[in-house]
C-alpha cells in the first residue's frame, strides 16, 4: 500500500475570520505552506488597501491538540511576508493561526493545517536521493535519514555545500552507490562534500573529483572538511586534489577528510588512486594525509591509501602517507588498526618567517614525514603497513632569525611515536638532498630510518623495515641519526632485512650517528633478520598477508 500520508498533509482550506463585532478591510491568507520533517514554512497574503498592516502587528501561533507550541513574527522582504516554524515533531499535524492587531484588538485572520512528514525519520523510512538538485537540497534537512538511489554524475559542474557552518547531523546511506565528476573550487567554512559531518557517511563511493584551491578553509577534504561523526565503508578514488594558500596557524588537509574529532570513527573506507598537491607559505602549519589530515582521539580501522603526495612548506609540518598525525585528546587516545598506505611521497620545506621573542625564535621548525603516519603522539597504531617512496628534494630555514634546533624526523611507516607501535612493517626508500647541488640549510636535527624516525620511549613490538633503501646528499648537515629501522634507538624489538644506507655515497650499517661539528662517526649495530624467518615473524594475519605478497 502506498503511505500517501507520509509526504505531507498541505492546506485544505484557508479561512478568514473577523473577530465579532470588528470590521476591517485587511485580508490575510496562508499560502505555499511547505511541511518537512521538524519544519513548517508558508508565505502570508495581505491585502490591505488602507495600508495601515506592518509585519509587527501580525502573529502566527502554531498549535497541536489545542495546545500552543510557539509563536513568531513573519519576515517581510521585498513585499513577501514569510514564516519558518522550526524543532517541530515528526508525524505531527498541527493548527497554524495569523492573528493581526487592528485598532488595539487581537484579531483572528486566518487558518490551516499540516501534518509534519515522518519520511526520512529512521533508516527504513528514509527519504531518496535520486537527483543531483536532491543531493544539493541536504542542506534543508540535516538530520535525516537519507539514501542513495542511483549514481550521482555532476558533469564537472562547480560544487560548494550549501550548508556553511553547520554540520550534517543525518544519516547519508550511499547504498553502494557512486558520486562522481565533481569540481570543487567554491570554498566554505568546512570544505567537502557534506562539509562537517556529525551524522553517518557510509556505502559510497566517490569518483573523479578535481578539488582546486588558491586559498583554504581551515578544514578541507573531499567528503568532509571535519568529522565527528562516523564514516564507513567509504571509497574515494581517481581524483586530484590542489592547494596553494597562505594562512596563519594549523590546517587540516586531507583526501577524504581535514580533520577527525574526539569519538570519531573512520572504518573500512579506502583512498584509491588520489593525486595530490599542498603548497602553503607563511606561518601555516599544515596536516597533510591522503586520507586524513588529523586525527585527534579518533578511531581509525580497516583504512587504506593510494597515490602520489606533494607537499611544499613553509613551517612545521606533518605529512603522511594516509594520516598527517595522530593525537590524543587529554586521556583519550587515537586509534589506528589494519592500516596501509602504497604511496609516492615528496615534502620540501623553506622557513622564511619565524615568531621572534627578545631575540629568539618562540619555537623551532620541526617537520614529521611517514610513509603512513606523520606523528602519533599518545596514540596506538596496531596492525599497520606502508610501501613508500619518500623524497625530501629541499630543506631550509632561511628565516632572518632562525632556531638552532629545528629538526627532521623521517620514517619509513611512522616519522615520530611516542606510544604503542604494534606489528609495523614498511618497505620502499627514502633519499634527502641531490647530488647535483646543496638544498639542505639551517636543520640541525634529522633523524631518518626505515620504520620509525624517533621512537621515545621504546613502545614498539614487533617492527620490521623490509627491503629498504635510504640515500642521503648533503654537506650542509649537522647532526645526523640514520638507521634501517629506528632513527634514534636501537630496539630488540625492531628489525629488518634486505636495507641498505648510503650517505654522501658511502654505504653504513645499523644505526650510525653523524656528529658533522665534532667530525664524529658512531654506528650501533642491528641484527638483521634472516630471510627464512619472516614468514614466522608476525601473528598479525593483515601484516602477514602483505608481507607475504612482498616476498613472493
Amino acid at each position: 500500500m502506498k503511505k500517501i500520508g507520509l509526504i505531507i498533509a498541505l492546506v485544505l482550506s484557508t479561512v478568514l475570520l473577523v473577530a465579532c463585532g470588528t470590521k476591517t478591510n485587511v485580508k490575510i491568507e496562508i499560502e505555499n505552506l511547505n511541511v518537512a520533517r521538524t519544519s513548517m514554512t508558508f508565505n502570508l497574503n495581505v491585502t490591505d488597501p488602507d495600508e495601515k498592516m506592518k509585519s509587527d502587528l501580525i502573529t502566527a501561533v502554531i498549535y497541536h491538540d489545542g495546545k500552543e507550541i510557539t509563536r513568531t513574527k513573519p519576515t517581510l522582504k521585498d513585499d513577501v511576508y514569510s514564516v519558518t516554524f522550526d524543532g517541530l515533531s515528526v508525524g505531527y499535524t498541527y493548527e497554524l493561526v495569523v492573528f493581526a492587531s487592528i485598532d488595539g484588538k487581537n484579531i483572528k485572520m486566518a487558518k490551516s493545517e499540516g501534518s509534519t512528514s515522518t519520511l526520512g525519520g529512521s533508516e527504513s523510512e528514509p527519504k531518496l536521493i535520486k537527483t543531483v538538485e536532491d543531493f544539493r537540497n541536504l542542506k534543508n534537512d540535516l538530520t535525516a535519514y537519507y539514501r542513495l538511489e542511483n549514481d550521482l554524475d555532476f558533469e564537472n559542474a562547480s560544487f560548494q555545500n550549501a550548508f556553511g557552518s553547520q554540520a550534517f547531523n543525518g544519516k547519508f546511506d550511499g547504498n553502494g552507490k557512486t558520486i562522481k565528476n565533481i569540481k570543487m573550487d567554491a570554498l566554505t567554512t568546512y570544505t567537502g562534500l557534506f562539509g562537517y559531518n556529525k551524522g553517518t557517511i557510509k556505502n559510497l563511493t566517490v569518483e573523479n573529483v578535481n578539488l582546486s584551491f588558491k586559498s583554504s578553509s581551515q578544514y578541507v577534504g573531499i567528503l568532509a572538511g571535519r568529522n565527528s561523526g562516523i564514516i564507513e565503508n567509504v571509497t574515494l578514488k581517481d581524483s586530484t586534489f590542489k592547494t596553494e594558500f597562505s594562512r596563519t596557524g594549523e590546517i587540516y588537509i586531507g583526501g577524504l577528510v581535514g580533520y577527525s574529532e574526539p569519538k570519531s570513527q573512520i572504518k573500512d573506507t579506502n583512498v584509491v588512486n588520489l593525486e595530490m598537491s599542498v603548497v602553503s607559505s607563511g606561518r601555516t602549519e599544515p596536516y597533510v594525509g591522503l586520507l586524513l589530515g588529523r586525527a585527534k582521539a579518533a578511531n581509525l580501522s580497516n583504512v587504506s591509501a593510494t597515490g602520489n603526495l606533494k607537499v611544499d612548506s613553509s613551517d612545521t609540518s606533518y605529512v603522511g602517507g594516509l594520516v598527517g598525525s595522530l593525537d590524543n585528546d587529554y586521556q583519550v587516545k587515537s586509534t589506528l588498526l589494519n592500516a596501509t598506505s602504497t604511496v609516492t611521497l615528496s615534502v620540501g620545506v623553506k622557513v622564511v618567517i619565524t615568531l621572534v621573542n627578545n631575540g629568539k625564535v618562540d619555537a623551532p621548525a620541526s617537520v614529521y614525514v611517514g610513509g603512513l603516519v606523520g606523528a602519533s603522539r599518545n596514540s596506538d597504531i596496531v596492525s599497520a603497513t606502508s610501501n613508500a617512496d619518500i623524497t625530501i628534494p629541499y630543506l631550509e630555514n632561511a628565516a632572518t632569525v632562525d632556531s638552532d634546533s629545528d629538526q627532521l624526523i623521517v620514517g619509513g611507516l611512522v616519522g615520530f611515536s611516542n606510544n604503542i607501535v604494534t606489528e609495523g612493517l614498511s618497505t620502499g626508500s627514502i633519499k634527502l638532498g641531490s647530488t647535483e647541488e646543496e638544498t639542505f640549510a639551517s636543520f640541525e636535527d634529522i633523524y631518518v630510518a626505515g620504520l620509525i624516525g624517533y621512537q621515545a620511549p621504546d613502545r614498539l613490538s614487533k617492527g620490521l623495515a623490509y627491503d629498504f633503501e635510504i640515500t642521503i646528499n648533503s654537506d650542509a648537515l649537522v647532526l645526523l641519526k640514520v638507521s634501517q629501522v629506528i632513527g634514534n634507538m636501537v630496539s630488540p624489538n625492531a628489525t629488518f632485512n634486505t636495507n641498505t644506507i648510503l650517505v654522501n655515497g658511502a654505504p653504513h650499517t645499523g644505526l650510525t650517528v653523524f656528529d658533522y661539528v665534532a667530525d664524529t662517526v658512531v654506528t650501533n649495530q642491528i641484527t638483521e633478520l634472516p630471510l627464512a624467518d619472516l614468514d614466522d615473524y608476525f601473528t598479525s594475519s593483515f601484516v602477514r598477508d602483505i608481507l607475504e605478497a612482498l616476498i613472493d
